[in-house]
């Protein structure tokens, strides 16, 4: 999916892309469309991207190279793989809450806040009072697992 993402935004901003590949290893199939060498690649993980200009490779005056491309369009072509690993997160996240339900992730999303605010809290102050109210706020948490397991 994050090279997807390379793919998808360098054809946007015009760039050319030269292979565009779905895993890593030998060829299992491939096909031409375009500028484009589209290939099936023997391991089903990670892909690959090769774009006009990544390399020495191609006329450095080609419209499509990358070099030549502004650097809001480099910036976009760069952040669009590590963008749509975000995108598919929201996603899966998204069919979970779908599937188990809202109710089912909040007590413990609640808990690890609140854990997190408990070890802030110890390490900026460690009087009574704030371990108290971060002790209250750790078994409100644990009341609410329960109550939705």
């Amino acid at each position: 999916i994050h090279e997807f993402g390379h793919f998808l935004m360098a054809k946007r901003v015009g760039v050319k892309v030269l292979e565009f590949a779905l895993g890593f290893g030998q060829r299992i199939v491939g096909w031409k469309k375009g500028d484009t060498e589209y290939a099936i690649r023997l391991f089903p993980l990670g892909g690959y991207v090769k774009m006009l200009g990544e390399g020495d490779e191609g006329d450095p005056n080609d419209p499509g190279n990358f070099q030549n491309r502004n650097l809001w369009e480099k910036v976009a072509v760069v952040a669009a793989g590590p963008l749509m690993n975000y995108v598919l997160a929201i996603v899966i996240l998204f069919v979970l809450g779908l599937g188990y339900g809202i109710n089912h992730y909040v007590p413990q999303i609640m808990a690890t806040v609140g854990i997190y605010f408990f070890v802030r809290s110890l390490r900026k102050d460690s009087n009574n009072a704030n371990v108290r109210r971060v002790e209250a706020v750790i078994r409100e948490a644990e009341q609410l697992i329960r109550q939705h397991r």
